[in-house]
């Protein structure tokens, strides 16, 4: 019967000993030239040879290892120690390359990724590839925008109503209007849609669901400030100039204001966001640097 070859030490697993003690020829080779290095090194070796000792049998990689080391001195060692330890060397390289893999599909991932838990994006509605993304924000943009400039609009409006139902002077009304919002009506986006997404959990969001929100609190966009008042104005009776009292209304309609969303989204960012060790608020910041970064410049 054929004798079954017998496995050598080392041929299928790290010789951790032989590593330990060409680490050690390594470190006493480079530290002759002082020698406090060089008794340090020798208790080292000493410490190394003793693990060796209990460790398994040298087998045929282990005598190579020993031969390279001999004739390649420092570097001879240390190429002898690496190759001792090769199969976790191999090991821990394969866990490295799998993590760049990880990072580089998360990367080319992130805008499904951050549509899908902020947007509700969804392929069918709109397509794959980031043409359908754009869309998908342009889309999302253009509702928010239209919601928000037709509140403007209808403050504007209530305005113009308050002043003919009552009955105040029309053109000293205009004249004391300060109107801070017309031509300068400022908000983000991507922020508005990262609130929305948090105060969600990123679960159950919808075009619809988003708006109805949004549109649920259009009357406190714009607050407005007023008061009645009263002075004189010269006008022309039979051929005389005389003083005519008037009322007027001095109104001022107030910029937007973004605060009321976080009301229609009953998102409180002090608190602590669920199952991160971070604050709504915080989150709410991570998730619209995202958006930005993903659209580049297509955000307003």
């Amino acid at each position: 019967m054929a004798k079954e070859p017998t496995k050598q030490s080392g041929e299928g697993s790290d010789n951790y000993g032989n590593a330990a003690k060409n680490m050690a020829k390594a470190a006493k080779n480079a530290g002759k030239t002082a020698k406090a290095a060089t008794d340090a090194t020798r208790a080292t070796a000493n410490a190394a040879a003793s693990t060796v000792k209990g460790g398994a049998k040298v087998g045929k990689a282990a005598a190579s290892i020993a031969k390279g080391t001999a004739a390649g001195g420092v570097w001879g060692a240390i190429i002898a120690a690496a190759w001792s330890l090769r199969h976790t060397l191999f090991k821990i390289l394969v866990c490295v390359c799998m993590f760049v893999l990880i990072l580089i599909i998360v990367i080319v991932s992130l805008p499904i990724i951050v549509f899908e838990n902020l947007v509700g994006y969804n392929k069918d509605d709109y397509g794959e590839g980031m043409n359908a993304l754009y869309a998908s924000y342009d889309d999302l943009s253009l509702s928010i925008a239209d919601t928000i400039n037709g509140a403007y609009q209808t403050t504007f409006d209530n305005v113009m109503n308050m002043i003919t139902l009552g009955g105040y002077d029309r053109a000293m009304s205009l004249l004391n209007l300060v109107d801070k919002a017309v031509g300068n009506i400022q908000y983000d986006t991507c922020y508005i849609l990262a609130s929305y997404s948090v105060s969600m959990l990123q679960q159950g969001t919808s075009k619809e669901n988003l708006m109805g929100k949004i549109e649920s609190v259009s009357n406190k966009m714009f607050p407005i400030s007023y008061e009645e008042r009263s002075g004189t104005r010269t006008v022309l009776q039979d051929g005389v100039e005389v003083l005519e009292s008037i009322s007027y209304l001095a109104c001022t309609i107030m910029p937007f204001d973004s605060s009321v969303l976080l009301d229609a989204f009953s998102l409180d960012l002090d608190a602590e966001y669920e199952g991160l060790n971070m604050t709504n608020g915080e989150y709410v910041e991570y998730l619209s640097n995202s958006l930005k970064k993903t659209l580049g410049n297509r955000v307003n």
